[in-house]
């Protein structure tokens, strides 16, 4: 019988050490075909009327599972990240299904961050612009993935509209590979940016500890470890909050 289920990757605050919260993502397991990618049956989800109960499945299951985990761990609220395509931000429906978790899951929505690609902005940018309003006044976090990979003028578009921003795996490999002497030059230009703007930074795909310290030192808040492809189950993220320094090996233990 297929079935989905909810997979995550921990949030590292590399000041800290610690989990700071989860990338939350759907999965499917068919039974013939095995494990098939989220971005498969999502592209055909969104072109027809399963995007919106696939949606509201995902949210609502997500948060249950991060209310679980943070009563497990030291009762510090984590971050639960969504990524949200440009199709379920232009619907009403995903506005429904934020409006309602605080009272039907007790969940704050300060707690939930959704995450956008650059690419939003590149067509109908005032009806995005309209949108990332009101997820604010709802009290939620938005960040933007694959900064850096773009033309776009940050501070024209970015400011005051967002939180965040993400650096994707393959622009921390293109900094690493310029690095001058002990200056990563490139990730620090990036991130001095963000931060003069006061945006938070969740650099994604960091593969040892050096990179995690120099990540600390350019004051990049938070990371994930590399690779990105295996997904844990909520158990597997709950064992690592127990966990009393970074587990670099973490994702031998998948699915």
């Amino acid at each position: 019988e297929e079935s989905f289920v909810m997979r995550y990757q921990p949030i590292f605050d590399l000041s800290k050490g610690a989990i700071a919260g989860v990338t939350a993502q759907i999965h499917w397991y068919h039974r013939k075909d095995g494990w098939i990618a989220p971005s498969s049956f999502f592209a055909i989800a969104e072109e027809t009327d399963l995007i919106n109960p696939l949606s509201r499945w995902l949210i609502h299951s997500a948060c249950e599972d991060l209310k679980q985990l943070q009563n497990q761990g030291s009762g510090t609220p984590l971050r639960l990240h969504l990524g949200i395509s440009a199709r379920q931000l232009r619907g009403v429906y995903l506005m429904d299904l934020l409006e309602v978790l605080p009272t039907q899951h007790d969940f704050p929505l300060e707690q939930l961050v959704l995450e956008f690609r650059e690419t939003l902005f590149t067509n109908e940018e005032q009806e995005v612009r309209q949108k990332f309003i009101q997820l604010r006044q709802l009290g939620l976090n938005i960040y933007l993935d694959g900064f850096g990979t773009s033309n776009m003028s940050l501070s024209s578009i970015y400011h005051q509209l967002v939180h965040g921003l993400i650096l994707e795996p393959e622009i921390l490999k293109e900094a690493w590979q310029e690095i001058i002497g002990d200056r990563p030059e490139v990730l620090e230009a990036m991130i001095g940016l963000a931060s003069s703007l006061n945006l938070t930074v969740l650099a994604r795909g960091i593969q040892t500890q050096e990179q995690w310290q120099v990540l600390e030192k350019l004051h990049c808040q938070f990371g994930q470890l590399s690779p990105l492809d295996q997904w844990q189950s909520i158990d597997n993220i709950a064992a690592l909050l127990h966990q009393k320094s970074v587990p670099f090996s973490y994702t031998k233990a998948s699915r």
